[in-house]
């Protein structure tokens, strides 16, 4: 079994630093086969020893290092999967259905790549099918991966109306996303009540009033 350094020359057991529930999970995640992932709780370690908490004299914070690294693989792992691959063999033939489909409070959360703080909110997305539909599961799907790595919320926004123009082709493609920022929120200018809005609009619906679009919204 391997051990763990914290940073202090003192190695402790895994038994120690994990429940036998974490132990299992963590090998059921092949995150102990790597020594890169027991280099990165010394690093996570380092940085708080630094703001003058000791992991290993705080008995609450024993295991942190290992629930920031647990929190990170859950958030911000996808940065090499293909988005394309949650649409791609779903599409439906939309038989003639000539109205809008939206889909709208999808629920994300993500880190952004600048600070590394949360920023969490709404995905709407409307369009107008061509031939082909998908279910709402898929489109679901898109955003919340897309999420699930650092991001800035431009760009997120740009690769689900990328990624569903070229695989849908729409007539027309609605994204908005609504979301907090909370580098603005726990530092900086303090704005607690702020929201982001992105916007990109495509095809017939790229000069729809935005009023025609959300009724109930104040954008």
């Amino acid at each position: 079994m391997n051990d763990i350094n914290l940073n202090n020359n003192k190695t402790i057991s895994k038994d120690s630093f994990l429940s036998q529930s974490d132990l299992q999970k963590s090998k059921l995640n092949n995150n102990f086969n790597n020594s890169d992932y027991n280099n990165c709780c010394d690093a996570i370690s380092t940085i708080l020893n630094y703001f003058g908490y000791n992991c290993e004299n705080i008995p609450s914070m024993k295991k942190t290092p290992y629930r920031v690294m647990e929190y990170l693989r859950e958030t911000i792992s996808n940065e090499n999967q293909s988005l394309k691959s949650l649409l791609s063999g779903k599409k439906i033939p939309a038989d003639r259905y000539d109205g809008l489909v939206c889909v709208d409070n999808i629920f994300f959360y993500s880190l952004c790549e600048h600070h590394l703080t949360p920023m969490n909110g709404y995905a709407t997305i409307i369009y107008k099918p061509n031939e082909f539909i998908v279910g709402i599961g898929s489109i679901c799907d898109l955003v919340c991966n897309a999420a699930k790595k650092l991001q800035i919320q431009e760009k997120m926004t740009q690769q689900i109306a990328d990624i569903i123009d070229e695989e849908l082709k729409p007539e027309g493609l609605v994204v908005l996303l609504e979301a907090q920022q909370h580098c603005i929120i726990g530092s900086g200018p303090k704005q607690n009540n702020s929201i982001m809005r992105t916007i990109i609009r495509r095809g017939s619906l790229e000069k729809e009033s935005l009023n025609y679009l959300f009724p109930l919204r104040k954008i």
